[in-house]
């Protein structure tokens, strides 16, 4: 919800500070409903970002706002990817999208699995959860098939989780995403 995103940033201010002290900000993507990218835009005005508004997808729990008196250990295993979609296709890119969606939702190993359109409509970018790498691996043999007709490239797979999930991942696929290792500190609300 675009309201959180504000007080997020607020209340993670110092910390932001203290991180940009020591490191370059090179990329900031938001990812949401068209109407929260366009809510957020005058709030986020003075950062570097890059809007993506849904077009397909779905998750299998429903974040709760607010303070939260329990956290526990993140666990999934997180993919992104982004496709070009060539000027023309972005209909079909979308088609595809949602064709991806519909045959993921019965997979009970899918935690969330999201497309987002970027503003200029060149990108579709993919993210999706899922409860282990193994699980990851074996949906996206069959996404391929989706993807194929649709004229859409795979510019870019980043997959992210525990240190166990992120060389579980590396050994399915081998050299073809790139991998980020979470945090111990990580947390699902």
């Amino acid at each position: 919800v675009a309201e959180g995103v504000p007080l997020h940033l607020e209340n993670a201010g110092k910390c932001l500070d203290g991180l940009l002290a020591n490191a370059k900000l090179y990329n900031l993507e938001l990812h949401g409903t068209e109407a929260d990218c366009a809510a957020l835009k005058e709030p986020l005005k003075a950062l570097p970002v890059s809007y993506f508004s849904r077009v397909a997808g779905f998750r299998t729990y429903e974040p709760t706002p607010g303070p939260h008196e329990s956290f526990s250990q993140d666990t999934v295993v997180s993919v992104a990817t982004y496709y070009t979609v060539p000027e023309g296709k972005e209909a079909a890119a979308v088609a595809a999208a949602e064709k991806m969606a519909e045959a993921a939702k019965g997979d009970k190993g899918v935690v969330a699995f999201s497309f987002f359109m970027k503003e200029d409509k060149s990108v579709l970018f993919h993210r999706a959860d899922f409860k282990t790498a193994a699980g990851w691996w074996l949906l996206n043999q069959m996404m391929t098939s989706l993807v194929d007709g649709s004229a859409m490239t795979l510019e870019k797979c980043e997959v992210h989780g525990p240190a166990a999930q992120v060389q579980e991942a590396k050994a399915l696929t081998g050299d073809t995403c790139e991998y980020w290792t979470m945090q111990e500190s990580a947390f699902r609300a």
